[in-house]
């Protein structure tokens, strides 16, 4: 069901700071959040603060769709993407400036959590 509303952001424009409904658009995490609160699991807004406060860390032979993919900005992860199986994650990308599909491997994995056990 989750990911059901992942799939319902495709095409959906990339705006900073928005997490609401697909017709509104949708930062990184602001899509990681909507897309949890649906199945009624609070997810903060912030990339790093999800990576640090949602979920557990899984390792990657054990991904599963629907677990939180964080990426490496360097010091930091900036940016995350839900996986949906098959080597493919839903992300909003700022520089398609939309809601897409995404290789999983598209920047180096920081982590991977696990929100729903």
């Amino acid at each position: 069901q989750m990911i059901d509303r992942a799939y319902d952001y495709l095409g959906s424009s990339y705006v900073v700071g928005a997490s609401g409904k697909p017709s509104q658009g949708a930062d990184c995490s602001g899509l990681v959040m909507y897309c949890y609160a649906q199945v009624g699991v609070s997810v903060p807004h912030g990339a790093t603060s999800i990576m640090y406060y949602s979920g557990v860390s899984v390792p990657r032979e054990d991904l599963k769709p629907g677990d939180v993919i964080c990426y490496d900005y360097g010091t930091y992860c900036g940016h995350v993407a839900i996986y949906v199986g098959d080597g493919t994650v839903i992300h909003a990308s700022s520089t398609r400036g939309q809601v897409v599909y995404g290789n999983l491997d598209m920047m180096g994995i920081m982590d991977i959590k696990r929100i729903i056990q």
